[in-house]
């Protein structure tokens, strides 16, 4: 039954199966997926942090940097949205699309320099990366914004995880194939990032055509504020987000649980890569091998899963669907404590599976779960609360984690994770269980 689903699924990809007037939006999306993930694989971090730890010898700072990039990053997220406040989103996400881009080739430039200082060009590595991820975070802020307006809610959960299976899906191929390529040649991901750039130039052709819907009206009625420095916002938004979260008690306590759970995830990420990379494979080849095991493996399952995921997301509360969701990542988290505790390869490949299904599930509820607190006109508001809080944790968690606990308990610091992603569950079930009450 369920190899069934699946499959009607994803013959379903097909634009011409979409309602109506989502049509040219997803069409134009998903050409989008085909190209641009190329180049925001390479800015990926797990991905990053393999070339770092294999090719630079790069400490665990540097790892815990590299790996945490995507997520602090999401702290400037606030700042993105208020300069987009009542102008025009697609030109907008293209013009940091680019800046992604001119950073990614400038990672190659890090080839050049001797291998004397290969400590200073892995740094300059990290430097690309944090820049591209510090821009990315306002292309996933506002596209969130465009999904609410484009996709309507009964389908919008199912829409948007076939894009993100696409996207999934070009990621995990283009990781791969440079893996294989690094194992023969490690020098080679200057050409990599170069060849990445320019074939993302294609995804933002594609992307300029997409038109919001509704986008002229909120303009009007929400009109464009002056520009203000990026410290200045942050204050600001620091001042609102803490408003929003006090009038809205309800959104304030899913936001807590989603910390815990997203804390427990940022510490396992940098130390999962510094153990398989350099301790559990190769520590100067086994590019393949590694990127399989921490970033393709889990991606293609999630892949597949997010098919399962999409239409209970569609049909349920996101309190049913956050506790279905964190009890999934609860139970991927204990496998990976004993696969990491007892440094067997093939445990971890089964902890690699369970947290791809819960992060299927966990990447659906982040990219749209605010979406069931705010009406239209302030979805923008609690999708910059949300991504400013997973900035928050990105700035702690691979710190804590790998300059603080790992050096002090072990690899015995998987535990504090699992314990640190039970309070999550035990929050979302409550939450859960008093909605029940309530109905």
């Amino acid at each position: 039954m369920l190899l069934v689903s699946l499959l009607s699924s994803y013959l379903s990809f097909s634009p011409r199966l979409q309602p109506y007037m989502t049509r040219p939006s997803y069409l134009l999306e998903v050409r989008t997926a085909f190209t641009y993930p190329l180049a925001a694989a390479l800015t990926e971090g797990t991905f990053a942090g393999i070339i770092a730890v294999k090719y630079f010898d790069a400490s665990p700072a540097l790892v815990a940097v590299l790996v945490a990039a995507p997520m602090f990053g999401s702290i400037l997220a606030i700042y993105w949205t208020s300069i987009a406040h009542g102008r025009r989103l697609v030109p907008i996400i293209n013009a940091l699309q680019f800046v992604v881009l001119v950073c990614v080739a400038l990672i190659a430039s890090t080839r050049l320099i001797s291998e004397e200082y290969r400590t200073l060009a892995g740094w300059m590595f990290a430097l690309c990366i944090v820049v591209a991820r510090l821009v990315a975070s306002g292309i996933i802020a506002l596209r969130g914004v465009i999904w609410r307006f484009n996709y309507p809610a009964r389908v919008r959960g199912q829409i948007v995880s076939r894009i993100t299976v696409i996207t999934t899906g070009v990621l995990t191929a283009a990781t791969l194939l440079a893996s294989l390529w690094f194992d023969r040649y490690p020098g080679a991901y200057a050409y990599i990032y170069l060849i990445g750039a320019v074939l993302g130039l294609i995804g933002i052709v594609q992307f300029s055509r997409i038109r919001v819907r509704g986008e002229r009206w909120h303009m009007q009625r929400f009109p464009r504020r002056p520009s203000v420095s990026v410290a200045r916002t942050l204050v600001t938004a620091t001042r609102d987000a803490t408003k929003l979260l006090a009038d809205d008690p309800t959104f304030a306590a899913y936001q807590r649980w989603q910390f815990f759970q997203g804390f427990s995830f940022m510490m396992a990420q940098p130390l999962m890569t510094l153990i398989v990379s350099r301790e559990l494979t190769d520590p100067k080849t086994d590019y393949l091998l590694s990127t399989f095991l921490l970033f393709a493996m889990p991606q293609m399952v999630m892949m597949v899963f997010s098919q399962v995921w999409a239409p209970l997301f569609d049909r349920t509360s996101i309190f049913r669907f956050r506790a279905y969701q964190s009890s999934a990542a609860l139970f991927a988290h204990i496998v990976l404590a004993a696969s990491m505790i007892l440094g067997n390869l093939w445990l971890f490949a089964a902890a690699g599976v369970l947290l791809g299904i819960s992060n299927a599930g966990g990447n659906l509820a982040w990219n749209l779960g605010q979406s069931a607190f705010a009406g239209k006109d302030r979805i923008a508001n609690y999708q910059g609360v949300h991504v400013m809080l997973t900035g928050v944790r990105g700035l702690l968690a691979p710190f804590v984690a790998t300059l603080v606990l790992y050096p002090l308990m072990g690899r015995w610091v998987f535990i504090v994770i699992v314990l640190t992603c039970g309070v999550a569950t035990v929050g979302y079930w409550r939450m859960y269980v008093r909605e029940k009450a309530r109905v």
